[in-house]
């Protein structure tokens, strides 16, 4: 095999590789483009799972909305809420579950397994903002009626020498005074 023959040869090899290197990232590409929205890979938007085990279907979080059965799959209710973490139990971090926030009340498990609120009631605020009136107290001092800080394992607390009347968390005309955050 002449040298001119060995080059061509080569070069057919290379430039097979470079098309099927290219092709591979035209894919990687779309597949990226096509799935940048959903926020864990194992998703499905229309499934009654609930990963974080906050009281919110996956469904419920990814779309903004209660949902109902009907024909077998889930649909959106009218009542809505911004988007929240399928993966995160608190996507605001400021103490309140999503579900909770969404609902205006504390949520607990029951024995049949089936998340319910319990006695606290309370306005329901936006699961993304952990201050929903902006006022720089955080939903869950308003709520509670005290100042904040966070333990070791990252879950608010109330500072029982630091309470106050509880005040309204859509209402920013009310806060009296500045969290302390972490």
């Amino acid at each position: 095999m002449s040298v001119f023959q060995r080059i061509k040869k080569d070069t057919q090899k290379n430039i097979f590789l470079i098309f099927l290197l290219g092709f591979v990232v035209i894919l990687v590409v779309l597949v990226q483009k096509n799935t940048r929205n959903i926020p864990h890979e194992s998703l499905i938007a229309d499934t009654f799972v609930d990963s974080d085990k906050d009281g919110l279907l996956d469904f419920e979080e990814i779309n903004g909305c209660e949902a109902y059965k009907k024909e077998g799959s889930l649909q959106c209710s009218t009542i809505t809420f911004p988007p929240t973490d399928p993966m995160n139990t608190d996507t605001d971090s400021d103490g309140f579950w999503d579900s909770g926030e969404v609902r205006g009340c504390d949520i607990y498990q029951r024995e049949d397994g089936v998340y319910d609120c319990g006695s606290l009631t309370y306005p329901a605020t936006d699961p993304t903002q952990s201050d929903t009136d902006g006022d720089g107290a955080l939903d869950y001092s308003e709520i509670m009626g005290c100042v904040t800080w966070k333990d070791a394992r990252g879950w608010t607390q109330c500072d029982p020498e630091k309470t106050f009347t509880p005040t309204d968390p859509n209402d920013s005309a009310d806060a009296p005074f500045v969290d302390i955050r972490n």
